[in-house]
């Protein structure tokens, strides 16, 4: 049970932190930038979590095979 809590976590602090990022730069700085921003924290960012996330839940399941 503490691999699935710490995955939950994970994905809790990084959505957290994208969504905190994107406000301070929604405040800083003009319109045009927090646009491109807001692509690599929508599209760029996801991804990466999506391939971690799955490297972590097949390194689990190897293990717990073995």
């Amino acid at each position: 049970c503490v691999a699935p809590l710490s995955m939950a976590l994970r994905l809790f602090a990084n959505v957290l932190v994208g969504g905190i990022i994107m406000k301070l730069i929604y405040a800083v700085i003009p319109v045009v930038v927090p646009a491109v921003l807001s692509v690599y924290f929508n599209l760029i960012h996801v991804a990466i979590q999506t391939f971690v996330f799955g490297l972590l839940t097949l390194n689990y399941t190897m293990e717990a095979v073995e």
